[in-house]
């Protein structure tokens, strides 16, 4: 695969944990990411407020859990084939056309939530809309991953993912605080019509970039048995190389146990179990934000350190004990707490697992390895119905402890069985796939 096109300030020197920011196409990047994580959450949380305004009382929390599955599930399936395209089409008109849908779903969604009341016809659109809504998701952030190293080049690729990183955590607690205000101020409709302009700055700021990606030979003749057979191209690679394979699965384990808890059904977990309002809702959420801005920004200043396989451990620890204090009291203060700490680990171990893997990737893999991470994070979606149901029949104040616990053990017991996990390390200047301790 011909290399991607590069200008000649990609070649910095400097190893600043700003650095990245002295390349135009990377600034053009970080910002139209930046502009659509501030709606993201607020596409999400409207979401799981509209369910909550017009489903009954013996059905909310699994109808919760159901929007949650959906979505998951639509990126899930979307992001099998995101990678793959992603490696055979240009990357900036890929994340252009994502964006563009993204716009025509947000407003459409608008509509539907607008004009439809909780039938059986209002809630069946509103799931179809929340599925094609994830094809954003899944197409945008693998391919982002995979345009970042392609920018800035192996020395500075791992200050680049930190600071993409840091840039979604510092916009998701400004959109989060503000959810509960723009709901109050303009429903639910209006909420998520005003999504659509991160969706269009997004589209927007990439138009300038000069950054290009040629994708592979013969991209234009693409047939679904030839995507398929890239998806597939990616998981025998992965399966393949023990670095990648265990990165992928300790985060997936994890994830699942973990995300459709404080997450999916996080909302309604401060709403209803924790009782706080919409305003208070925004205080407590705020803090998830702040904790994983704080690690993104540690890593940031610290993006030069080699041991990555450390990092990744420590924040798949902190992510879990955090879930257990979350769940571990029904007031403010564990929901506070817990939810800052969960966002610190989650953080963590995002920076540290994409770093990980764009060190192990080779270029022309590389769309296809970052979709399959995207992967779990979707996976843990599909289980909050699940998990939705069960708290409906024993009640979340049950449920939430005993997932946590799990998911301490699980992450502790896999760290035990694969101790080279603790050992990986990142060579900064150094690209393509090395050994554990490369």
């Amino acid at each position: 695969m011909p290399p991607a096109r590069r200008s000649p300030s990609n070649r910095l020197e400097s190893t600043s944990s700003l650095a990245p920011f002295g390349v135009r196409d990377f600034r053009l990047l970080f910002f139209s990411f930046v502009g659509w994580q501030l709606i993201h959450p607020l596409q999400v949380v409207t979401l799981i407020f509209w369910i909550q305004e017009n489903a009954d009382d013996d059905s909310r929390i699994i109808l919760v859990g159901a929007v949650g599955t959906i979505r998951g599930l639509g990126a899930l399936i979307f992001s099998l084939f995101s990678g793959a395209v992603a490696d055979r089409f240009d990357r900036r008109r890929v994340v252009m056309t994502a964006q563009s849908l993204g716009v025509l779903l947000a407003l459409t969604t608008a509509v539907v939530m607008s004009v439809v009341s909780g039938s059986v016809l209002g809630f069946g659109s509103i799931f179809v809309l929340a599925f094609l809504a994830a094809a954003p998701l899944a197409v945008d952030i693998p391919t982002r991953q995979a345009m970042v190293p392609d920018i800035l080049g192996p020395r500075l690729t791992a200050q680049g993912l930190a600071l993409n990183s840091a840039g979604m955590q510092l916009a998701m607690p400004f959109a989060v605080f503000g959810v509960g205000i723009i709901i109050e101020a303009l429903g639910t409709g209006g909420s998520y019509a005003l999504s659509a302009v991160g969706h269009a700055s997004a589209v927007l700021l990439l138009l300038p970039m000069s950054y290009r990606s040629t994708g592979g030979a013969g991209a234009t003749r693409v047939t679904m048995r030839r995507t398929l057979s890239d998806v597939l191209d990616g998981f025998r690679f992965a399966r393949g190389q023990a670095v990648v394979l265990w990165v992928i699965l300790l985060v997936v384990v994890v994830m699942a146990l973990g995300f459709p808890p404080t997450a999916s059904l996080g909302p309604t977990w401060i709403t209803t179990v924790v009782g706080a309002s919409l305003s208070e809702f925004g205080f407590i959420m705020l803090t998830w934000g702040l904790g994983a801005f704080a690690a993104s920004i540690l890593l940031t200043r610290y993006a030069r350190i080699e041991r990555y396989g450390l990092v990744l451990s420590l924040g798949a620890l902190t992510f879990a004990g955090s879930f257990v204090l979350f769940a571990a009291g029904t007031s403010w203060p564990f929901a506070t707490v817990g939810n800052f700490g969960v966002g610190f680990g989650f953080a963590m171990m995002q920076v540290s697992a994409t770093t990980l893997l764009a060190h192990h990737t080779p270029n022309e893999t590389r769309g296809r390895v970052m979709s399959l991470l995207m992967i779990s994070i979707f996976s843990a979606q599909m289980l909050a119905l699940p998990i939705a149901a069960l708290g409906q029949a024993v009640s979340l104040q049950t449920l939430f402890p005993i997932l946590s616990y799990v998911c301490v053990g699980s992450a502790v017991l896999m760290l035990l069985a694969r101790r080279e996990l603790w050992q990986l390390r990142v060579r900064h200047g150094a690209s393509g796939r090395t050994g554990p301790d490369a």
